[in-house]
This record gives structure tokens, sequence and C-alpha cells, in this order.
């Protein structure tokens, strides 16, 4: 019997899951985030491992988190910023591309005293650093998605983008590691048997 385990690493915890090769949960639970924990946890189970994720799986991971991360802190620097102008009464509306939101706002304060001003100028220096920094990682990730023939066969998928494939490949990583297609769907929460495949 073979036994896979998978770790969720936050700050101050990090949560940790065996399932067997069948799918079905051995162990699960929280341990702090440090190797001395973890090690620990996983010695305790009495199972022995010998894979891990490969180096270009670690990769993706980070490049995606980051970019992941930069999204998020844009869209709440743009609430923030949308929040601030309401003191004034004013609403922007509408979802503008980063470029026009910018220049929207620039204008828009230009009219308020010095200091609400400058404050929210700060702001928009942030948004735009994050959008260079954004700029920065698709260029990344759209240069690997060019050179990797996975990545190229799963974007002939409609809808699917070099984030989605990346994001597809990451968290597959080798698939000769999985015996059964079922034992693969599980890791996206899915269950093989509900899925319809169509021929033809």
């Amino acid at each position: 019997m073979k036994y896979y385990s998978g770790l969720d690493v936050s700050l101050k915890e990090t949560f940790i899951s065996i399932i067997d090769e069948k799918g079905l949960t051995v162990k699960e639970g929280f341990v702090p985030t440090d190797v001395e924990s973890i090690s620990s946890y996983l010695k305790e189970s009495g199972l022995t491992y010998d894979e891990i994720g490969s180096d270009e799986s670690c990769q993706l991971k980070v490049l995606l988190g980051s970019r992941r991360q930069l999204v998020t802190n844009r869209q709440q620097l743009k609430g923030t910023v949308r929040g601030l102008l309401k003191i004034y009464g004013i609403k922007l509306g509408g979802k503008a591309a980063s470029e026009s939101f910018e220049i929207r706002v620039s204008q828009v304060i230009s009219t308020l005293d010095p200091i609400s001003c400058g404050s929210i100028s700060a702001l928009l220096e942030s948004l735009k650093a994050i959008e260079e920094s954004l700029t920065k990682l698709d260029k990344i990730l759209s240069a690997l998605g060019q050179k990797d023939e996975d990545c190229q066969r799963l974007m002939t998928v409609p809808g699917v983008g070099a984030i989605t494939a990346m994001t597809y490949k990451a968290a597959l990583d080798d698939p000769g590691r999985f015996e059964k297609i079922g034992n693969c769907w599980r890791l996206y929460g899915s269950d093989a048997s509900a899925i319809c495949f169509r021929g033809g």
C-alpha cells in the first residue's frame, strides 16, 4: 500500500493530510509551522516516504502563489481607495482597468486637501508597483508555458490559459504516482465517477 501526504502551509500552522493509494484519509491534523513539528508528525504516522514534490512543481507553486498574493493585494488596495473616496462622497463606479483606475483617481483627488491627496497618492504608488510586479510574473509564466509541452497541450482546451495550465501541472506534478485516474481527481476535490468523458 502506498501513502501520500500533502501540506497546506501557513505562517503559524500547517495542515497535514495523509491518504492511501485509494484516496482514503489515514491521518490529518494541524501542527506548528516548523521543521521539527512537521517531521515529528510524519514520523509518528509510522509510514515511510520515498517521494517528494519535484523542484519544478515547487518552483511553479511559489510563482503562482506569489502572483495570487499580488492579485489579492491589488484588489484590496483598489477597494481601500474606493472606500476612502466615499468619505468625500466620491464614487468611481464600474470596474475600470488598472491604468484608467489610477488616472481617474488622480483626477478626483486633485481637488482634495493636501493630506488626503498625498495619502491616496501613496496608495496609488503601491498599486503601480504591484502592477509592475504582476507584469514581470506574467511574463515568466508565459515564457514557461510556451516551452512546456504539457501546458501547451492543456491550453488547447477552450478557456484554459497559461495560469490554469500551470496550476494544474504544479498540483499534479508526476502523473506516474497515480495508479488510477480517480486518485488524480481527488487532488481537486472531485470524484472521477461523477465526471462524464465524451469521445469522438
